[in-house]
């Protein structure tokens, strides 16, 4: 019993979930708008955010267990108390804000982890508390519900790690006046920003994060505003490129917000902290994981040393090794040393170095068999820097490219470069220094080079804290320009790693005679500037930005002298020297003024170029190194100037040579005389690759369309929208601006507004712009940039009543569609946008089927809109600007049933199975399911899937209408009763006729829906027809067996000539003596044989018997002996007849024989009639 009400409950439970999604028209998307159905799985600590969305418009909101999600809006609102010095102090515990909250718009809601959007970049990672059963919900009479449950996946197994460190003001990461919220949303920023950037955050791998304040180091321990803190990060399965791929990216973002002194380490690392014994206090510095810290056990003149181990994995320091201190310890330490080339032994073990100068520690050892190698603050052997440079480079044609996967950036690290005295043993930990074939071959450092490094020589090492000095505040700056081929003078062929070999040999100048640890701090930064147009090829321009901090009245001065003496010796010259910097020399094309060159202009002047014989046009270089727009005020005014020959394009954009357009999009280019303040005396035409003038515009339309009696246009016979899709060209004038321009333009009819079509595939081409005169052409050729890769997309569809649009009267569907989706495309999707480069906008539109409810009116349409490549931002503002372009044609009702997917549509479509009926699906958005009754069991549903991208409907799920078995079924027909056992659905199911015949079987198909087929009892006898033959039989039975002696009379008596011959002389004597009296009765054979002989036959297997007339007159010669008439024998001598009449016979032949087998018997009979004559033969009769 309990089985069966458990079977009970789970069947109204599966039903009333069917119920309750029936109809649902919520649709659910992940953060990367993918559908989401039934459950949704995130890595664990990882940011949430799904978006729940109702395509009918009613409002929705998200319900957690049956109860409301808590409000975003609400939690802040509650959490938070402003300040007055613009502060915010925190009221709720960090742990309210790592679960899940909903944030409700309308018809919109989206259930996410925590974020404050007033607040840039405030967010906070979720716990793993998150998972379990959520569902959408909205607020329509149906009240239609959308379920998922969310599953975190927690990360298990094996991992790769490492630990970074940094230190900075944490007011900087967020405005709440809370260490704790302050840590969560620095976390938050590190994970989503540099450690799962571009990750799929449902699948492997899994990385984490987790966050904790450490103790300041001790050179900031005196600054109260400071926080450190440490990052252990996680990657689940393990991976080699873990750290090499995530740290890089870490070190940028706290860079950038403000944070130093960063560090990173594979193996952990062990707080700044102190230790008192008998042997004294001794203070750790900060180190690494792996590394020992060695100081001396009582002072510094001590050569005695307390070593302690720093452990990996953030284990921590391991008890100081007291040891070497008792009584009679040998001293370890006195024989290595670390110095700073040209200034001495390190202090404190501490060296501090300003950013960007280039690096040199030297590590010495008296002792000449043991050679020092550097550790990094990984816990990693410091490449050599000849391995690295040989294992960084091929060579190609005698000049050096970089290997694949190497970057500029490699360079920007520490390296080690080994040297050696008689005596002593040394090793570098250097800045890049090409060793193998020039000093000048150097490279500075990045900003990471920041740690701890130790120098290890046989059982001593040597730890050293690296400390950059960042320049921060107030700074003097000058800008200087200068032209050179520096091919000529590095031979590495990498832009990026020949401008930073120009900074590096630069900066020497710049900090000539500066100590490099201190204050000032002056810093260099080059780039690629364009070059004039009167440059030779093989050259290069450079900008460099040189500044000092703090300010310094004499900077520009000296430092701006000295360069610009020391570039003049090289190969570089036109050199320039700003102190507000340059704009860069640039092309322009402003019509109607045509095409201007702009120099090269220091910021704060006013390039000047003439723009007719007495006229010019003019341009500021503005702060900022950038251009204002062109003056040409001046350019029309008294000079009488004739313009220029130029082509532009519908931006007014100068076009030399070549045109490169997107693919689809609105082309134009016009071409004339622009600029003049004269009237033009050319004209201009378009001509093809084929020196064929282009179609001309007009005239097409004109021979394309004919006019009905209502005011409307058809398309002539023939035409289709494809001949719509080329260019053409088109004159224009007008005589108040003395323009006479020929355009060549894709599909518009200027004399109808908004009746345009977008041009085809196929107009890429050369195309030639020639005047009447002949002195002026042009050749341009236009390419086409299609669309390719990854793209963002969404669909909409709307109801049209064309007939009612007002962008065309051509009553051609095509057309109008064609029309339509023009308009579309340029005034919403592309309005504003660089029809010449990324990104590439499509559309494409075509008509669909009408939705049920519309009965017929109008035509439906989708649209299927892409960006190529993808835009998180695209469907927002694209749809938006759809929106309000389709509200205004909405009035007339020109448009309506406006619905948008970014998953798709399916169509309206019908199914129809024998099984399992009929079903009509209506129109549906990607991914939604559908459920209707099966046509069998209407209890169950069959259901059916709108797949995404505009795919369609996938097939019927006919699973829940199919049963297991047919259930027994008695059936009584005229041919007997059948019971019809239970059986197996798609088996034959037979049972014995009951009435027969023998063996004979009815059969019958358990179909797939569980319903028995027609029977088939065809090979089983009706006992109704049975009855009646057996009657038949039994009347025939007693009808021939009363009759039997009748018919044995008529057979045997009646029909045989014997007993007729017999009965004949028995009753009827006078017949006899007539024909005694008239006939010669003489029985003879035809072959005269004798009348007592026998002719046997063995071919046929007969006897005959033959009378001849002596005989028989003999016998009838005695009275009434016609016994005495020779009998007829068979092959046997049985007796046959003793009764043949042959008085009035003159002569008989009687032939009597039997098949083989003596099956039957066959007799013949020849009689001769007496006629008183002699004929012998002639008389003969047969019978």
């Amino acid at each position: 019993m309990a089985l069966l009400l458990a079977r009970i409950a789970s069947a109204i439970a599966l039903l009333l979930c069917f119920i309750c999604d029936v109809g649902s028209q919520n649709i659910i998307l992940d953060q990367d708008q993918n559908p989401v159905t039934n459950s949704y799985s995130i890595n664990q600590g990882y940011p949430l955010s799904l978006l729940c969305t109702n395509i009918n418009g009613d409002t929705v909101t998200w319900n957690f267990l049956n109860n409301e999600v808590q409000s975003l809006a609400t939690l802040i609102a509650s959490s938070f108390i402003p300040l007055n010095d613009g502060m915010r102090s925190l009221i709720e515990q960090i742990d309210a804000f790592r679960s899940l909250y909903r944030v409700d718009m309308g018809s919109i809601s989206a259930l996410t982890s925590y974020t404050n959007n007033e607040n840039e970049n405030e967010t906070i990672l979720p716990n793993s508390d998150i998972a379990g059963p959520y569902s959408c919900v909205s607020d329509s009479i149906n009240g239609s519900m959308t379920n998922v449950i969310i599953n975190v996946r927690n990360p298990s197994g094996s991992f790769s790690q490492f630990f970074i460190r940094s230190t900075s003001n944490l007011f900087n990461v967020s405005n709440v006046n809370n260490q704790e919220y302050q840590l969560a949303v620095l976390e938050a920023n590190i994970f989503t920003r540099a450690v799962i950037n571009g990750l799929n955050v449902s699948a492997d791998p899994i990385r984490n994060i987790s966050c904790y304040f450490v103790p300041l180091t001790a050179s900031e321990a005196s600054d109260e505003k400071l926080h450190r803190f440490e990052c252990n990060l996680k990657e689940y399965p393990s991976s080699d490129s873990f750290r090499e791929s995530v740290a890089p990216a870490i070190t940028s973002l706290l860079s950038e917000l403000g944070f130093q002194d960063t560090q990173t380490s594979d193996s952990g690392f062990c707080d700044h902290n102190q230790t008192t014994s008998s042997f004294g206090n001794h203070i750790w510095s900060e180190s690494v994981g792996g590394s020992t810290s060695v100081q001396p056990c009582n002072g510094s003149n001590d050569t005695r040393a307390v070593i302690r181990m720093c452990q990996t994995n953030g284990d921590g320091w391991r008890d100081p090794d007291y040891s070497q201190c008792a009584e009679g310890g040998i001293g370890v330490t006195g024989t290595l040393v670390i110095v700073v080339p040209d200034s001495g032994a390190i202090e404190n073990s501490a060296y501090t170095i300003n950013e960007g100068y280039r690096f040199a520690l030297l590590c010495a050892t008296s002792n000449s068999r043991e050679e020092p190698v550097w550790i990094g603050p990984n816990g990693n052997q410091i490449p050599d820097v000849a391995v690295f440079a040989n294992s960084s480079f091929i060579i190609i044609n005698g000049r050096r490219e970089l290997n694949q996967g190497v970057s500029v950036l490699d360079f920007m690290r520490l390296f080690s470069f080994r040297t050696s005295e008689e005596n002593s043993q040394g090793v570098f930990l250097t800045s890049y220094f090409n060793g193998l074939s020039s000093d000048s071959d150097f490279l500075l450092p990045d900003s990471n080079i920041g740690g701890t490094y130790m120098c290890m020589s046989g059982n001593q090492s040597q730890s050293v804290s690296v400390s950059l000095r960042r320049p921060t505040g107030m700074f003097s700056r000058f800008f200087f320009r200068f032209t050179g081929s520096i091919s000529s003078t590095i031979n590495v062929n990498d832009r990026d790693y020949q401008l930073a070999f120009i900074e590096a040999n630069l900066l020497p100048v710049v900090v000539d005679g500066l100590n490099f640890s201190t204050d000032p701090i002056r810093t260099i930064a080059c780039q690629f500037v364009p070059l004039s147009q009167f440059s030779s090829n093989g050259q290069d321009r450079f900008e460099c930005d040189v500044r000092e901090y703090p300010p310094n009245s004499s900077f520009v001065g000296d430092v701006g002298n000295r360069l610009s003496s020391v570039i003049s010796n090289t190969i570089f010259h036109d050199i320039q020297l700003s102190n507000t910097g340059f704009c860069n020399f640039e092309e322009t094309s402003t019509f109607p003024y045509g095409f201007f060159t702009w120099p090269e202009t220091v910021v704060g002047s006013v390039a000047r170029l003439q723009c007719s014989e007495t006229t010019f046009a003019t341009r500021a270089c503005n702060n900022g190194a950038t251009w204002g727009d062109p003056d040409f005020s001046q350019c029309n005014s008294g000079g009488g100037s004739r313009g220029s020959f130029s082509i532009f394009d519908l931006n007014r954009v100068s076009v030399r040579e070549s045109y490169t357009i997107n693919q689809g999009y609105i082309f134009g280019l016009r071409c004339g005389i622009f600029g003049g303040s004269v009237p033009k005396v050319d004209t201009f035409k378009w001509f093809d690759s084929n020196g064929n003038e282009v179609q001309n515009l007009t005239k097409f339309i004109d021979s394309s369309f004919r006019s009905t009696n209502e005011g409307t246009r058809l398309l002539n016979q023939g035409l289709s929208i494809a001949d719509f899709k080329g260019l053409y060209s088109h004159r224009f004038i007008n005589d108040f601006e003395f323009f006479d321009v020929a355009y060549l333009v894709s599909y518009v009819d200027f004399d109808r507004e908004g009746e345009l079509i977008l041009p085809g595939t196929s107009i890429s081409g050369t195309y030639t712009c020639r005047s009447s005169s002949g002195n002026y052409s042009q050749t341009i050729s236009v390419n086409t940039r299609n669309p390719s890769g990854s793209f963002s997309q969404f669909f909409f569809r709307f109801t049209a009543l064309f007939t009612n649009i007002s962008v065309t009267d051509v009553e051609d569907k095509d057309y109008e569609l064609a029309v339509i989706e023009a308009n579309i495309f340029f005034e919403a999707v592309v309005r504003g946008f660089n029809s010449t480069i990324d990104p590439i906008r499509t559309m494409s539109c075509h008509f669909v089927p009408l939705r049920m409810e519309e009965n017929g009116t109008g035509d439906r349409v989708e649209c299927d809109v892409r960006e190529y490549p993808p835009n998180s931002s695209f469907v927002e503002i694209v749809w938006q600007n759809i929106s309000t372009f389709i509200s205004d044609r909405t009035e007339n009702n020109e448009i309506h049933s406006i619905v948008m997917s970014v998953t798709g549509f399916c169509n309206q479509s019908q199914t129809e199975s024998l099984e399992f009926g009929a079903h009509t699906w209506p129109e549906s958005v990607g991914t939604t399911i559908l459920t209707m009754p099966c046509g069998n069991y209407p209890l169950m549903n069959v259901t059916r899937m709108c797949q995404t991208n505009g795919v369609g409907w996938g097939n019927p799920d006919y699973s829940q209408c199919e049963t297991r078995t047919c259930e027994n079924e008695t059936i009584v027909t005229n041919r007997g009763t059948f019971q019809w056992p239970v059986t197996p659905v798609g088996s034959l199911a037979d049972l014995p006729c009951p009435h027969g015949p023998i063996g004979a079987r009815a059969i019958r198909q358990c179909r797939r829906n569980g319903v028995w087929d027609t029977h088939d009892i065809s090979n089983c006898a009706d006992p109704r027809i049975t009855a009646e033959f057996t009657n038949i039989a039994d009347f025939l039975f007693a009808f021939f067996n009363a009759f039997q002696g009748f018919f044995i009379f008529i057979f045997f008596v009646v029909l045989s000539s014997d007993a007729r011959a017999a009965w004949k002389s028995l009753l009827c004597p006078c017949f006899k003596k007539d024909q005694q009296e008239t006939s010669k009765y003489n029985l003879s054979s035809s072959k005269k044989a004798k009348a007592s002989g026998t002719l046997s036959s063995s071919s046929y297997g007969m006897k005959s018997n033959t009378l001849n007339t002596e005989s028989v007159m003999n016998k009838l010669a005695e009275d009434n002996n016609y016994a005495t008439l020779p009998s007829l024998l068979e092959e046997n001598e049985e007796e046959l007849s003793q009764d043949l009449d042959l008085i009035a016979l003159k002569g008989a032949r009687v032939t009597r024989h039997s098949t083989r087998k003596r099956t039957r018997h066959v007799e013949k009979v020849e009689l001769d009639f007496f006629d008183d004559d002699d004929d012998n033969d002639d008389d003969e009769k047969q019978f």
